[in-house]
């Protein structure tokens, strides 16, 4: 005695691409480099307190040169290496390029981590707070929102005998 099981299963789905995030991610890293020249201009820190005033002698040599009075602005180096780097796919990083002498990427890194001498004060110019993270978090939330209005209708038939 022969029996027969037959059994069909049909499934209607959008199929979404969520692969490629570059266009979001590169405008968080872009909106992340242009809040840090913000920081520069307005001499401020990403948690929106100021920088530690320059020194006596730190001004007087500024205003010898014809350079700006403020903190991480002499020729604008820093300020025009602030970079978006592209990692990988899916992937980018901000940072300084390493132009000028010294270095702007080793200034910048003394002044975001370890301190300008002798008094080791901090000047921390890039970084994420808060308004970037509701700015990057709702960025995301539109592209998803995209890729699922753009998603393909897709239909799936599974057929078990």
């Amino acid at each position: 005695m022969a029996s027969e099981f037959k059994f069909t299963v049909d499934i209607n789905f959008n199929l979404s691409t969520f692969s490629d995030a570059e266009v979001p991610l590169r405008d968080i890293a872009e909106k992340i480099i242009t809040e840090a020249k913000e920081n520069i201009r307005m001499q401020r820190s990403p948690d929106g307190t100021s920088f530690t005033p320059l020194a006596p002698s730190t001004l007087k040599y500024k205003r010898r040169k014809g350079y700006p009075n403020w903190a991480l602005e002499a020729k604008g180096i820093m300020y025009n290496a602030l970079h978006v780097y592209k990692l990988g796919e899916n992937e980018f990083a901000v940072g300084v390029i390493a132009r000028g002498s010294p270095r702007r990427d080793l200034v910048a890194m003394i002044h975001q981590e370890m301190g300008a001498s002798p008094k080791k004060v901090l000047r921390p110019f890039l970084g994420i707070n808060s308004d970037i993270k509701i700015w990057a978090s709702n960025r995301i939330k539109r592209w998803i929102g995209k890729q699922l209005k753009e998603s393909v209708p897709k239909r799936l038939r599974i057929t078990l005998s």
